[in-house]
Order: structure tokens, then C-alpha cells, then sequence
């Protein structure tokens, strides 16, 4: 049943965006991702569907964690309307173990997510790569590079290269708010100048993550996802810069690390000269 996106009071997902507006306290691109999800819920159920339709619904998603926050979503939707929940709470999806183990990529297999991706930068692009290949391209570069959280690419969009060449990327962090800085090397930026226009879903990165993951030919074990970069990053950084800058580097918050941390701020310049010759990934983007 198709369900009319308009801003009628009577609409349930101006119901739903009033819910979430209420208290102001999501910012506003959260605040999109909520609302995608339920048109495109609402798209493929209608109202008030029942247990089988939401169950099927968060059934096409493919880590238990991304299912719960699309079953939140819904679940919302249906309080903003006044509708009866129709799921008890033992039928919702828990977060399996694998979701919650401390998953690693191999550092060979991030190689190869690099190589299968290397390339789609250049003007001279294949005649069979797709507009999404190109996004995917983007993504993998600023993983790999920086181990940047599923969150915090969720939101970036091209807009956010600043500088007189855009060629610096600020970001700030999904879980402390620390603002990062780099510089975006020569021969990586036009892979991260395909960022799309629009955030993405925070929901949708774990999809795109398998989707590279598949390109890439890579078989991976359950639960990767991309910390899993994040984590391989850090191991292979470890002992090859200052811990200082490895901390300022990966954006963690800096009490949590000693009080050097929150005393010390080097310039955000000194931070990728002192981690961009060691990084263990940066050289395969920057040869032919």
C-alpha cells in the first residue's frame, strides 16, 4: 500500500517528524535518516502493518545491529501515529555476539579492497563503473586512510573539503565531538571529491560496507564491518608513530589517554607529518 510523503497533520510522517523534533535534541541529518526509513517502511507496508510485515522489513538487513535501528525507527513511527505496536518484545532482534566481538580485517585484505577501488578516481574512467562504485571509492579511501566510524561518513558530503585547493576535510568526531583536520594527500583527493552531495543513512553504511566487501572479492567473518579498518589501522600504526599523535590522529577523546593528551595539541599539519609516513595503507593508494 502506498503511503503519500506529504505535510499534512494527518500524514504519519509528519507525525513521526514532529515526535522527533519535540525535544530538539537529534540533529537534523538523524533526524533524516528516521524519516527515510519509514517512508520507505510505510512505501512498502502501509500503516499499521503487522508482525509478519515488520519482521520481513528488518529481515533485509544484513547485521542485527543495523535491524535494530530500523526497528526503532518503525517502532517510533507507529508511537508518533497512536497505532497499536503489533511486536512483542520477544520476537524484536537482539545484537548478536558477533555484532559486539572486536572484529579485525587482515591487513591483505584491506590491500585488496584498496586495489579493487584504486582507479575509479582517475577522469579515465571504466565504461562499467557506476555512479555508486564511485561513492563506494570515496568511502574506502577515507576508511583506510583515516579509520574514520561508520557515523562519521554517514554524514560527510563533498562540501566539507575546505582550503584554497579543498583539499582539507574537517570532521568532527561521532562519539566526543573532537574536531579532526587533515589535509587530503594529492593522489587520494580525487577519490574523496566523489563524496556525495547529501549524507548518507547511518543504516545504509553497513550495506555499503558488505557492498564493497563483495566487489572487493573478499570473505570476511561475521561481524566486520567499518571499525573493523578502524581497529587494523591503530594495530598497524602502534609503534611506528608517537602515541600522541596516534591518538590525535584517530580523533579519541584525550583525557582518556593521560594528561599529556589534554595538554598537548600539536597543529593538525604535524599530526599527518608525523603519521602519513608510516601509514600503513596510504603508499598503495599513491602508486599507479
Amino acid at each position: 500500500m502506498a503511503v503519500s510523503s506529504g505535510s499534512s497533520p494527518g500524514n504519519p510522517i509528519r507525525r513521526l517528524e514532529q515526535s522527533l523534533n519535540a525535544f530538539n535534541t537529534r540533529p537534523k541529518h538523524t533526524t533524516d535518516q528516521y524519516l527515510a526509513v519509514a517512508r520507505r517502511f510505510l512505501r512498502a507496508h502501509g500503516p499499521r502493518a503487522g508482525q509478519e510485515a515488520i519482521l520481513s522489513f528488518i529481515g533485509e538487513l544484513e547485521s542485527s545491529a543495523n535491524k535494530q535501528f530500523v526497528l526503532n525507527v518503525v517502532r517510533k513511527l507507529y508511537q508518533a501515529s497512536s497505532w497499536e505496536w503489533p511486536l512483542p518484545p520477544r520476537m524484536a532482534p537482539k545484537v548478536n555476539v558477533t555484532d559486539q566481538k572486536r572484529v579485525k580485517l587482515a591487513r591483505d585484505d584491506i590491500i585488496r579492497m584498496i586495489r579493487a577501488y584504486k582507479g575509479w578516481g582517475d577522469e579515465r574512467l571504466p565504461l562499467h563503473v557506476t555512479g555508486s562504485d564511485i561513492r563506494n571509492a570515496a568511502y574506502v579511501a577515507l576508511s583506510t586512510i583515516y579509520g574514520f566510524r561508520r557515523d562519521e561518513m554517514a554524514r560527510m558530503t563533498r562540501d566539507m573539503l575546505g582550503g584554497l585547493d579543498g583539499d582539507i576535510l574537517t570532521v568532527r568526531t561521532a562519539k566526543t565531538g573532537v574536531v579532526r583536520t587533515h589535509r587530503i594527500p594529492a593522489k587520494v583527493l580525487p577519490y574523496v571529491k566523489a563524496l556525495p552531495e547529501k549524507p548518507c543513512m547511518t543504516a545504509t553504511m553497513g550495506e555499503i560496507f558488505w557492498k564493497i566487501a563483495s566487489t572487493s572479492q573478499l570473505k570476511l567473518e561475521a561481524g566486520s564491518g567499518w571499525h573493523s579498518i578502524r581497529r587494523t589501522l591503530v594495530s598497524e600504526l602502534a609503534g611506528k608513530a608517537p602515541d600522541l599523535m596516534i591518538v590525535k590522529y584517530m580523533g579519541w577523546q584525550q583525557g582518556s589517554h593521560g594528561t599529556l593528551m589534554v595538554y598537548a595539541n600539536p597543529d593538525p599539519a604535524e599530526i599527518d607529518k608525523a603519521i602519513y609516513p608510516v601509514h600503513p595503507f596510504l603508499k598503495e593508494w599513491e602508486t599507479v
